[in-house]
């Protein structure tokens, strides 16, 4: 245990089917980041049909996202 409860967690990964299904599964927030956009196989890894409830291309554009709400909600 952390002392955290689970609506303040953010779980960030790139695999949907070993991260995003479980995280989801245990009620965490999930971020995927998904750097095989645009392209037509899942790679290495089984196909999930579980959804993430945000999609970047990069970390960068997460660190993006997070600075903007934060700036948006008086957080920074």
């Amino acid at each position: 245990k952390i002392g955290v409860g689970r609506e303040k967690l953010l779980h960030v990964a790139q695999s949907v089917y070993h991260d995003i299904v479980p995280a989801r599964a245990l009620g965490l927030h999930t971020v995927w980041v998904n750097r095989r956009a645009g392209k037509e196989d899942s790679g290495a890894t089984p196909k999930a049909s579980g959804q993430p409830g945000l999609e970047v291309p990069d970390l960068a554009t997460l660190a993006s996202i997070v600075e903007s709400r934060s700036r948006r909600e008086g957080k920074s």
